[in-house]
């Protein structure tokens, strides 16, 4: 459900899914409230990862950069500021 803890990723598939999952929960129909926890959830999946290195990671990211984007069209500053705080992350 909602509130399943992120478990270990073992391997780039298993990341590429996990990020792919929390991307689509993104929509800006989902209550501002997930969206922020969603956010931090991929936040910290992607902490200390080399992402640039998947190659199957770039098409997601394309998607990702789009569903983070919408984001900042949101009003309140708890979502911009997970927002900002996950393109941080990603660079």
């Amino acid at each position: 459900g909602e509130q399943r803890d992120l478990q270990p990723v073992d391997s780039p598939d298993r990341l590429l899914r996990e990020v792919r999952a929390l991307r689509e929960k993104l929509d800006l129909k989902t209550d501002w409230s997930l969206r922020v926890k969603h956010m931090t959830k991929l936040e910290e999946l992607l902490r200390g990862k080399d992402v640039a290195s998947l190659a199957k990671f770039w098409e997601e990211m394309k998607f990702l950069t789009k569903a983070i984007g919408l984001q900042l069209e949101d009003l309140r500053s708890s979502i911009i500021r997970e927002a900002c705080g996950l393109l941080v992350s990603l660079v």
